[in-house]
């Protein structure tokens, strides 16, 4: 029994629960998508679970119905078989090789026309790069290519799709969702006929992780990609305006940047924005977050910073009061979601997500039913809770942002009113060095190398965080003072910086073969062709960036 109202139904609700924890998502690429009636296989990248299907579904180009490959373990259950079954999901046995039952189905659904969304990497993680893209996609797409010539049915176009997050477990952090241009597989489907099958699959597994890694962003290794982060965030200032449509090829082009191993400016910036973004990490804050509560062109103040802050939020509140004191239960739920986690980064988003919506949902049932109990105000009570719990809805979600970041400068200069009013406790120098070191999360089991990376560095136990203020300012000031340098050095002098094949491609010069190497190893390099650095300067500029002035301490 085919019940497309329930996929309808999903993609809605999905489509409302990354809304109300994102602040924006911005797709491109959504003419690459093809109508009705053509068979499409997206391949997209996977690094936030459940969150990416979410995002996935919600707003699909022409609104096509589209399929997954799901875990078969989530299809014993009678309900959630049924849903997943009559929301076009396909069941996958991992522990079995015999792959038949699986491509079948998936051959059913794009002969129909449908679409067929795959995540080719085969599990989600987090790290600073593609690591890996199986040939599960390849497979299914050349198979089909084959099997279609004896059953009928339209070509299948094949489409990658890169999804980006600005910080993907932060609350209100923002989405790039990128459709690419179809890969043309044309000359493939005839290799893989002819009988070279692996040879084929391995080449479309190339073009598709190729395709993927021009999407989105890849850093060689955590340093560069804190580094790239936080380096972003001193040009811009607020991540919020950095346009989302030149997010991915700006935070490319400083992960490239910083990248670079010959000069020497780009190490010393490197290594000053690494400890800055370390601090950051373990105090609780953003450089956002940071600068506005205390502009580099003032001597911080945490009394007045303060006193500010808390004016400057009590000024908003009577307005937010309503949806606040209705949300209260769902901010708690998320935060035990996320601690739930544990260092599962890919799934603090997913667990925020579902504790909150839950916590949400049952508040706002007990407080609909609180005011529409009364038996002979049944008609009223009823009209009256739907307006009050519509009212706090819409509330929320204009006021939240506002007040989200007010609520983030108080906490950051309640951490500096402490440290000043308690200048003792700052940490000793001599005893820093663990909290100059980013956190990294650990390598997912499921992600298969062909060496060991080396394990983690144990996460030191953060002490109160007024005690890292002091050294959170000194930092700031010499990782601006050393980025400004760098961008005056590369404006001065005609450099070349390294690039992303596809970025040098766009930007640059390529100069040796622009080929992506396959990702299985960790070792692989992705900063291998080159830009003109005053081209970068440029470019960083022409979209916003404001670099530090010399006289910055």
């Amino acid at each position: 029994m085919d019940a497309p109202w329930i996929h309808r139904l999903l993609c809605i609700t999905g489509g409302k629960m990354v809304d109300a924890f994102y602040s924006a998502i911005h797709v491109d690429g959504e003419e690459n998508i093809p109508p009705h009636g053509v068979p499409l296989i997206v391949v997209s990248s996977h690094h936030n679970q459940i969150v990416d299907i979410c995002v996935m579904s919600r707003d699909f180009p022409h609104k096509r119905r589209h399929s997954y490959w799901a875990k078969r373990s989530l299809f014993k259950h009678p309900v959630s078989r049924y849903i997943l079954l009559n929301s076009g999901n396909i069941p996958v046995d991992r522990k079995n090789n015999d792959n038949q039952t699986l491509l079948r189905g998936s051959f059913e659904i794009l002969k129909s026309g449908e679409a067929l969304t795959l995540f080719p990497e085969g599990t989600s993680y987090t790290e600073p790069r593609i690591l890996q893209v199986k040939d599960g996609a390849s497979w299914a797409a050349l198979e089909y290519s084959k099997w279609r010539k004896t059953h009928g049915g339209k070509p299948a176009v094949v489409v990658p799709v890169g999804m980006v997050y600005t910080d993907k477990s932060q609350y209100r952090s923002a989405v790039v969702k990128r459709y690419g241009p179809p890969i043309d597989i044309t000359s493939l489907e005839k290799q893989f006929e002819s009988g070279e099958e692996k040879e084929a699959v391995k080449g479309l597994t190339r073009l598709i992780e190729q395709r993927i890694v021009e999407l989105t962003i890849n850093a060689v290794d955590w340093d560069t990609y804190h580094v790239a982060i936080i380096a972003r965030q001193i040009l811009w200032t607020d991540d919020a305006r950095v346009p989302l449509e030149h997010f991915v090829h700006i935070s490319q082009t400083l992960a490239d940047l910083f990248a670079t191993k010959d000069i020497p400016a780009v190490r010393e910036a490197k290594k000053d924005l690494v400890a800055y973004f370390a601090l950051l990490e373990h105090v609780g804050t953003s450089h956002t977050v940071l600068s506005s509560v205390f502009p580099f062109a003032h001597q911080p103040s945490g009394t007045r910073a303060f006193l500010f802050a808390a004016f400057s939020t009590l000024l908003h509140l009577p307005l937010f009061v309503l949806p606040l004191v209705l949300n209260i239960p769902a901010y708690f739920a998320a935060m035990r979601g996320s601690k739930l986690a544990g260092d599962e980064v890919e799934a603090r988003a997913q667990n925020k997500i579902i504790f909150g919506l839950l916590a949400r949902l049952a508040v706002h049932s007990a407080c609909a039913v609180l005011l529409a109990k009364a038996p002979w105000q049944l008609g009223v009570g009823w009209m009256r809770a739907f307006v009050v719990t519509a009212t706090a809805t819409w509330l929320h979600s204009r006021l939240i942002d506002g007040n989200y970041m007010r609520w983030r400068r108080l906490t950051v200069a309640f951490h500096a009113l402490r440290a000043a009013w308690a200048p003792r406790s700052t940490v000793p120098a001599d005893k820093l060095a663990p909290y100059l070191v980013p956190y990294t999360p650990p390598p997912n089991p499921y992600v298969k190398l062909t060496r060991a990376l080396p394990p983690a560095p144990q996460r030191p136990r953060t002490p109160p965080r007024h005690t890292l203020m002091q050294h959170l300012f000194r930092a700031r000031a010499r990782a601006t003072h050393a980025l400004g340098e760098l961008f005056r050095e590369l404006e001065r002098g005609s450099i070349k910086v390294a690039a992303s094949p596809h970025m040098a491609r766009a930007y640059g010069n390529v100069q040796q073969d622009a080929d992506v190497k396959t990702a299985e190893t960790a070792e692989v390099e992705l900063a291998t062709a080159s830009r003109d650095a005053a081209e970068v300067v440029a470019y960083l500029k022409a979209y916003g960036a404001v670099f530090p002035p010399p006289a910055t301490r």
